[in-house]
């Protein structure tokens, strides 16, 4: 009977590292399709679509009206954050766009939950909280490439559109912890999540890329990563069941090593980075950093 349990507890954290390991990879995938940045998104977005649509057949159940639009805007949201980061992989490149981007993530989520939402309900946990902030900030300076400076005076801004569109990713956690339905079924809030991100992201083809085409075994690999995207998604939906929201999201972030590290041997960025900076920067940031956060956390389930 133990053989069993153990089993089981292998298949869930299996299921909770699945989302990390897709989002890992890919953006390596992403950066042998020759299209641009609104296209990737363009690409993603319908693959989640697909895939939502195929999840919500078999398994959705009806969603408040309130609800629907609360997750549509976080996917919508989801699409600003995840357009900022495609600019930054063929701008700036992977391993650094994923430390940066991360990095904000976690710090921006910490400070919304802890203090939008009251997970900081103590000193004790306020302090610990800026503590793991202060440890991802010294990641980031730590992995820093200081033999590399920039030498394009346009990297500023695509750091600046990273960072602003970053803003995005907060909105997409933040809006969904307004449902107060501890009963939901979370699969069903990926479609109109899905909705939101392909909304905005013909939006935002509309508005910068009229006019560009691609043919068609490109858009079809595109549209393969998008659904692979979707079924991760599915899977950390899943894995929030499973393992609990601090759990699921600790173990969703080894895309942080794994796309560092793929930037970083198998696209040769950052050729001058020593390895003991860049090494010690994914420690801090992943390690340190995510243990702090789920201290702070209040062990949500």
């Amino acid at each position: 009977m133990s053989y069993f349990f153990e089993g089981e507890k292998m298949q869930n954290i299996l299921i909770g590292l699945f989302p990390g390991i897709i989002w890992g990879i890919a953006p390596l995938l992403l950066h042998f399709i020759p299209v641009n940045s609104l296209k990737q998104l363009s690409g993603t977005t319908l693959g989640i679509c697909l895939i939502s649509l195929l999840i919500f057949f078999f398994k959705g159940t009806k969603i408040e009206i309130g609800n629907f639009f609360i997750f549509f805007f976080s996917g919508a949201a989801w699409s600003i954050g995840q357009y900022g980061q495609y600019v930054g992989y063929s701008n700036l490149g992977v391993s650094k766009v994923f430390l940066i981007s991360t990095s904000l993530q976690i710090i921006g989520n910490s400070l919304i939950g802890g203090i939008l939402f009251n997970e900081w309900s103590d000193n004790s946990l306020l302090i610990k909280g800026l503590i793991g902030i202060v440890v991802i900030l010294i990641g980031v300076i730590f992995s820093k490439d200081r033999k590399q400076s920039d030498k394009n005076s346009n990297n500023n801004y695509y750091y600046l559109v990273l960072v602003f569109t970053t803003i995005g990713y907060w909105l997409y956690s933040a809006l969904p912890k307004i449902v107060t339905s501890n009963n939901a079924n979370l699969s069903t809030f990926l479609l109109p999540q899905a909705l939101g991100m392909v909304v905005a992201a013909g939006i935002l083809a509309l508005l910068f890329d009229q006019g560009s085409t691609t043919n068609l075994s490109i858009s079809v690999c595109n549209l393969i990563v998008g659904c692979l995207f979707g079924i991760a998604a599915f899977a950390y939906l899943l894995s929030i069941s499973l393992n609990g929201m601090v759990n699921a999201f600790l173990m969703s972030q080894c895309n942080i090593v794994i796309a560092t590290l793929l930037g970083v041997y198998v696209l040769k960025e950052r050729k001058g980075t020593r390895k003991f900076s860049l090494w010690g920067g994914i420690i801090f940031n992943n390690f340190r950093g995510n243990h702090y956060y789920s201290l702070t956390t209040n062990k949500l389930k």
